[in-house]
């Protein structure tokens, strides 16, 4: 179904190479959003934020501040498409361009409850700690650091972990965060033997599996740490890859 609406006027002046925004939703929340941008020689370039990882959202806000979100259960939509409730309910995505938005439903065969298990574009789950995040929080917190003062704010980084098919850590990159020395030493907390093997050497990571083939594969993982003012240290992962890169 197509609309002349148009929304997100601001963020397509802004960010004039990109085409559409998708936005797919569960239970009428939003939990990816996909930006089109204009074809190259390469093809067509996508971006994709798992709005359900911590990681994903922050990235978005601090790169695409001015998006907006469409929210299913708002008077402005539901007057806006004049859908009523129940095919309200059944829409899975909606793709926004400049002066227009198209949504596309569920069928209306598929219950609620099917509709909540399917997944969108799922390539890969992700690699995992196999100790879990929890001790390696506990791993990265014992970085020796200055502690940050009460007027501090928290710190955010977000690193790319290159994992092997057999659970080996290749690369670690930043994303984005603080530049500081201490995002040096996280950086270099992630990349070492301590951290990534145990002491038979056999790795503490276990690799992504491919989605319905169930065969560890070579990725890239994004790893999010936040350092509280008290100096806790959080760390997310995503539960599902949309491709090989993390994105």
């Amino acid at each position: 179904m197509q609309f002349n609406i148009a929304t997100n006027q601001t963020f397509f002046k802004t960010y004039d190479s990109i085409n559409s925004i998708i936005i797919g939703y569960k239970d009428l929340k939003p939990y990816y959003i996909l930006l089109k941008f204009e074809n190259d020689s390469f093809g067509e370039k996508t971006k994709h934020f798992d709005l359900t990882f911590e990681g994903d959202l922050w990235l978005l806000k601090k790169a695409y501040p001015s998006i907006e979100v469409l929210d299913l259960q708002s008077d402005v939509f539901n007057s806006n498409v004049g859908l009523g409730i129940e095919k309200i309910q059944r829409i899975k995505s909606i793709t926004i361009e400049r002066k227009k938005l198209q949504i596309t439903l569920f069928n209306n065969t598929i219950s609620s409850d099917t509709r909540h298990h399917l997944t969108e574009n799922v390539w890969a789950f992700p690699a995992t700690y196999i100790a879990g995040t929890k001790v390696l929080e506990r791993n990265l917190s014992s970085i020796s650091s200055p502690m940050p003062s009460k007027n501090d704010v928290d710190s955010v980084f977000l690193f790319k972990v290159k994992i092997s098919k057999k659970g080996d850590v290749e690369e670690v990159e930043p994303v984005q965060g603080d530049k500081s020395s201490y995002s040096k030493v996280l950086q270099k907390k992630l990349s070492e033997k301590n951290t990534n093997y145990f002491s038979d050497g056999s790795p503490k990571w276990k690799a992504a599996i491919r989605y319905n083939v169930s065969r560890p594969m070579n990725s890239i993982l994004k790893i999010y740490i936040k350092r509280s003012h008290d100096g806790q240290i959080t760390i997310k992962i995503p539960t599902v890859l949309r491709n090989w890169t993390g994105n």
